[in-house]
C-alpha cells in the first residue's frame, strides 16, 4: 500500500509542475491544439493504472483464481503503469505502448490439487505494442477516425507457492506470446476551444498465438495547454492463450480480463 501511495503521490506532484507550467487558459484558447497535417507530430504519455483483473491460470494440473478486486486495489497492487508514444505526420502515424502491472495474493483456494491446498502467487505481466494507423479524412480535424494494425507482445512470470501440508512446493513460470490485432480509433474534440475531448479505440487480434485478444480504451480528457493534457480513460482487455498438453506438467493457459481506470498526464510538440 505504502508503494502505491507514493506513485499517487508523485503523480500528483507531477500534475501539479505541468499544470503551473502550463500557458493560461485564456491564450489561444479558440486555437486547435493540433499543427498543420503536414508537420511531424509527437505524443508521450504516462498513466497509473487501476487494474481488476478476473480469470484463472493453469500451471500443469493446478488451476488458480486471478480474482483482485478494485476494491482490494491499493493493498494488492504493487505497480501498475502504461507508457504511451506515437509519431505522425500527413494521414500516416505510428506509435508504441507499454504496459506493467505487478499483483500478488495469499491464502487462494485451487481447483485441480488436493483438497484443502491453498496458494499464494506473485503475477508479474509485460506487454507492449506497436501499432500503425491511417485516418480516413484529409485534414486534421476535431472529428477523427483512424484504422489501426499492429502487433502486442505479452510476457507473464508467475510465482506460485502451493501448501497442501506441511512442505510447500514452490513453481515459477514464465510464458510470452505476440499477436497481430486490427481495429480503430474515434477521437473527437466536443467543445469549440478544443479543450476536452473524447478518444474511442478497439482493436481484435490472436490467432497466431492467443485464441483470442479484445482490447477497448474509452478517455475523456482535457487540454490544458497546446501541450499539455491530463485524461482519465478505461481499459478492457482480455486474453485466452494455452499452451502444451491439457493434463500434463508442461500445460500453461492464461484466460483472464484485465480491466479498470486510467488516470495520466500527456505532452504533444
Amino acid at each position: 500500500m505504502t508503494n502505491t501511495f507514493i506513485r499517487f503521490v508523485c503523480s500528483a506532484a507531477l500534475l501539479g509542475t505541468a499544470m503551473a507550467l502550463a500557458p493560461s487558459p485564456a491564450e489561444g484558447q479558440d486555437k486547435p491544439w493540433y499543427k498543420s497535417q503536414d508537420e511531424w507530430r509527437f505524443e508521450v504519455g504516462a498513466y497509473l493504472w487501476l487494474v481488476r483483473l478476473t480469470g484463472t491460470q493453469t500451471l500443469g494440473t493446478a488451476t488458480v483464481p486471478l480474482d483482485i478486486k478494485i476494491g482490494d486495489v491499493i493493498s494488492d497492487l504493487k505497480a501498475g503503469a502504461t507508457v504511451h508514444f506515437e509519431a505522425g505526420k500527413g494521414r500516416w502515424l505510428g506509435g508504441l505502448d507499454v504496459s506493467y502491472v505487478n499483483l500478488g495474493r495469499e491464502d487462494i483456494e485451487v481447483s485441480g490439487a488436493p483438497p484443502g491446498t491453498l496458494a499464494a502467487y506473485g503475477f508479474k505481466f509485460w506487454q507492449g505494442e506497436l501499432f500503425g494507423s491511417y485516418r480516413l479524412g484529409r485534414e486534421l480535424t476535431p472529428q477523427r477516425f483512424e484504422i489501426l494494425l499492429g502487433v502486442r507482445g505479452t510476457a507473464t512470470d508467475t510465482e506460485v507457492e502451493l501448501n497442501p501440508g506441511s512442505t510447500p512446493v514452490t513453481a515459477d513460470l514464465k510464458q510470452s506470446w505476440a499477436d497481430p490485432f486490427a481495429g480503430f480509433r474515434y477521437s473527437l474534440d466536443f467543445t469549440k476551444n478544443h479543450r476536452w475531448f473524447l478518444v474511442a479505440r478497439g482493436d481484435i487480434g490472436g490467432i497466431v498465438s492467443a485464441d483470442i485478444m479484445i482490447n477497448a480504451v474509452g478517455t475523456l480528457g482535457f487540454r490544458i495547454s497546446r501541450v499539455v493534457d491530463i485524461a482519465l480513460a478505461f481499459r478492457y482487455l482480455y486474453m485466452d492463450y494455452q499452451t502444451g498438453t491439457e493434463g500434463s506438467s508442461d500445460f500453461f493457459k492464461y484466460d483472464a480480463a484485465s480491466w479498470g481506470p486510467l488516470l495520466g498526464v500527456g505532452f504533444r510538440f
